[in-house]
């Protein structure tokens, strides 16, 4: 599920004209400036300075940006410009407090600005803050009552506290006031969405995609609510679009949407690799901890937004009961909401430390995790709803896995394991998976203390008819498929008087799902469907039916549990992928391997058969009722205690294997200390004049480590000295190619290149000096390299940045002065 938009404020015409018009009529003296230092009156120091920190932004030296950008605000904090790129900085590095300060700063000297007003709240709504931001943006609404903008922002913020009658509101109003307003149709057809009126969520999406059709939430969600009510009008049109997108870079299809549509592997790493990339900065920071055994036992963190009344919730809480507290310390941290409910207060006594961390940015977050010094820490969310995954991004543990909440891989580096079993993942399966597998003999864990209701209703309560065979299926209804749908109707029409028994979400998915058994030459009679009750209820009522009948290409997962938990065998059929074999693990550790099939035709032979009182396997089903119901405590899936051991054997296992790595890793740093000793001595010997020396020191430490990139660095400085300026750049190649960070032998090469008139190949040596780490050296060589290409612009801005990290560099300003008169 996708959560609500909030809008950024970017100055538009208007602002750009307002500018334009206060340089046009300053009378304020021109004053010359070190391209370091800020005028304090003149407007045109301040556009330069403000180019100057968009160009820094463009190549993502943010820092540097944000020093003008600090330096435009501490003389004028209205500054939209200045305003608008530090809070992207900002937000970016989740200093959200900091940024809502230079608002108020800013509000003092400007209390009528609906853009900073919008903007603040956007900050608090960052610090989950939510009923200050309400506050930020109502009262930017007392300024300008008619802003679309502010209304969807305001429509949001209700949003994310349930508030959403509220949300409606504010979401209308902004269409009304701006009809062509894409994000706030969008956010009223994901609120409608939520509410479950998909008629008005679909048309509000149709309208959003009328106005921007690359508006890629908006497709997603009417993909998802097609499956939901089972409209498959457009399954196909939606299926290859979501297919061509699930491979596209800058998608932004999230890996979960894509199960119900796809039984590609291949394709689903793809698409959940794209993701971790649109989502995660290339340059998050990692906190990389190494933790401490606390009392010889190992830490293990479990992180989730849904330790409530929820189905994660209520197949785990006994696994957190039976931890081993002589090897473990369990922790649990909650970034969900808290609903009081008796399944809750069992996971809060089940764990040695339960912390609430939803009110907590993600850094801070990730800091914490840290801090408890968590050797292993367990994702239970994954690319499902609720998800934080920067938190993960940020590395505050060791060892992080992926598990349960997500059936599938995160395509993630910082994930190392996911939690699987051989049947739904063999090993073959691993070149699709980003994490290493963790194959356990199954891998749902389960609540053996699930009570089923003494009491069962009868079928006619239950709206079925007292004889005749019973289907079932209580997947969630975006997992039936149209070619699943034929197959059903097609055992309906084989086996009489039977009917098949499924979950009743909505209005309009009883209405497709009867015209689509209609247009099946099935009487929609035969469909029935059940209200959702209580869990014990609800497992009481599963004994009413005779087959659970599995979907493809999304198994099930916990309702299969439920089923086969309460006696009910289930049929399922496997695929090629972790989502689509699951269901296959599930019945087999349950101990009825006979009802796992490998094609469709087969599942549609055997839920015949087992239904046809003249096949020979009638009496099969009432066999492996009985087994279910007489073998359940001993079975793979529901053996509790098994699960916890085998779970926790993997845990020591792969802590054990970090250790190690860490052990080995201490000792590569002992045989680095010895060559950074000999390095060192070469260095002085080098920096001596003693040519002779330090070359037989470099080759000395580079015959005991021939990847030792500062010693080939460094020898081809010698030979560049000795005038053999061929073998320095080959040195200097193959030093970047062993370390792509050393920002010396790029200055080196490009000085090289440059001797030669290679200006053009110097230039960029020069420039990946400038993008590593900026000094006014390299900047001034790429500077000059520019200068020769006549680039002569952007030979400016190179010989200015050199002045602003060294005004003194009389060379870079000489430049500067001949390059602009070029220009002129």
């Amino acid at each position: 599920m996708l959560n609500s938009y909030f809008l950024l404020f970017i100055p538009g015409a208007d602002f750009v004209a307002k500018k334009a018009n206060r340089k046009k009529n300053s009378k304020a003296r021109h004053k010359k400036n070190s391209p370091s230092s800020i005028a304090t009156t003149n407007a045109a120091d301040v556009t330069r300075l403000l180019e100057r920190a968009l160009e820094y932004f463009r190549r993502d030296e943010f820092f540097r940006a944000e020093n003008i950008y600090r330096k435009v605000l501490d003389h004028d904090p209205v500054n939209e410009d200045a305003l608008h790129f530090i809070g992207m900085i900002y937000t970016q590095n989740e200093q959200h407090a900091e940024l809502v300060k230079r608002y108020d700063r800013a509000l003092i000297k400007d209390p009528k600005s609906v853009s900073i007003y919008n903007n603040r709240g956007i900050s608090l709504v960052y610090q989950r803050e939510f009923w200050l931001a309400i506050a930020s943006f109502e009262r930017a609404l007392d300024i300008s009552p008619d802003d679309a903008d502010t209304h969807t922002n305001l429509g949001g913020a209700f949003n994310r506290i349930g508030e959403y009658e509220k949300s409606l509101e504010h979401y209308k109003k902004a269409v009304s006031i701006s009809p062509l307003h894409t994000e706030a149709h969008y956010n009223l057809g994901n609120t409608y969405r939520k509410l479950k009126c998909f008629d008005e969520a679909v048309a509000c999406f149709n309208r959003a995609l009328a106005i921007d059709p690359q508006h890629k939430d908006a497709f997603y969600n009417l993909c998802l609510i097609s499956r939901n009510v089972c409209d498959w009008s457009r399954y196909q049109e939606f299926e290859r679009e979501m297919l061509r997108r699930a491979q596209t870079a800058k998608s932004m299809l999230m890996p979960f949407n894509l199960l119900s549509w796809c039984d590609d592997p291949e394709v689903q790493l793809a698409c959940a690799r794209n993701y971790i990339d649109d989502i995660i900065p290339l340059n998050t920071p990692r906190l990389d901890t190494v933790p401490e055994l606390a009392n010889g036992r190992v830490k293990i963190g479990y992180l989730s937004s849904d330790f409530r009344q929820h189905v994660v919730a209520q197949l785990i809480v006994e696994l957190f009961e039976l931890h081993d507290r002589d090897k473990f310390e369990v922790f649990a941290f909650s970034h969900g909401p808290e609903d009081g409910s008796e399944l809750s207060a069992r996971l809060v006594k089940a764990v040695d430390h339960f912390i609430a961390v939803g009110h907590l940015s993600d850094s801070d977050v990730a800091r914490l995790i840290q801090q408890q010094e968590i050797a292993i820490l367990v994702d239970l969310n994954g690319h499902s709803k609720g998800a934080r995954t920067r938190i993960l991004a940020l590395r505050p543990a060791p060892i992080q896995i992926n598990y349960l909440g997500y059936i599938g891989t995160m395509g993630a580096s910082f994930i190392d394991y996911v939690v699987v079993d051989k049947t739904a993942v063999p090993a073959e399966m691993q070149p699709f998976f980003s994490e290493k597998l963790l194959q356990l003999p199954c891998y749902m864990v389960h609540d053996s203390q699930r009570v089923i209701a003494s009491e069962t209703m009868t079928r006619a309560e239950a709206g079925l008819p007292e004889a005749g065979f019973v289907y079932c299926c209580f997947n969630n209804s975006y997992k039936i498929t149209p070619k699943v749908f034929d197959i059903w109707m097609r055992c309906l029409l084989a086996v009489p008087d039977s009917v098949l028994w499924l979950v009743e979400e909505s209005e309009a998915l009883q209405r497709n799902l009867r015209q689509e058994a209609e247009s099946r030459g099935v009487n929609s009679a035969r469909l029935i469907f059940a209200a959702r009750i209580l869990p014990a209820q609800h497992l009481a009522r599963l004994r009413l039916a005779d087959l659970f009948l599995d979907t493809l290409i999304y198994n099930a997962g916990a309702t299969a549990c439920d089923a086969l938990w309460a006696g009910l065998p289930v049929l399922t059929c496997q695929g090629n992928s972790f989502v689509a074999r699951m269901g296959g693990g599930l019945v087999s550790a349950a101990g009825v391997p006979e009802l796992v099939v490998d094609t469709l035709s087969e599942y549609e032979r055997l839920a015949v058969e087992l239904a046809d009182k003249r096949a020979d396997k009638f009496g099969l089903l009432q066999s492996l009722r009985e087994r279910l119901i007489t073998q359940r405590g001993a079975s793979l899936l529901f053996d509790s205690q098994r699960f916890c051991n085998e779970l926790e054997k993997s845990y020591l296992d792969i802590w054990a294997q970090w250790l190690e790595s860490q052990a080995s890793m201490e000792s590569s740093v002992h045989d680095s200390a010895i060559h950074k000793v000999m390095l060192n001595d070469a260095i002085a010997l080098h920096q001596q004049g003693e040519l002779d020396g330090a070359e037989r020191g470099y080759r000395s430490l580079l015959k005991m480590n021939p990847s030792e990139a500062n010693a080939l660095h460094l020898l081809g400085t010698i030979q560049a000295q000795r005038g053999r300026v061929s073998e320095a750049i080959d040195l200097y190649h193959q030093a970047i190619n062993i370390n792509p960070q050393l920002t010396g032998a790029y200055n080196n090469l490009g000085v090289a290149l440059y001797g030669r008139g290679h200006y053009q190949q110097a230039s960029e040596s020069f420039r990946q000096a400038v993008e590593l780490m900026p000094n006014a050296e390299s900047c001034f060589n790429l500077g000059n390299c520019l200068y020769e290409l006549k680039k002569y612009d952007e030979a400016i801005l190179l010989y200015q940045q050199a002045l602003e990290i060294n005004p003194h560099h009389v060379q870079a300003s000489i430049n500067l002065k001949a390059s602009m008169k070029v220009i002129s």
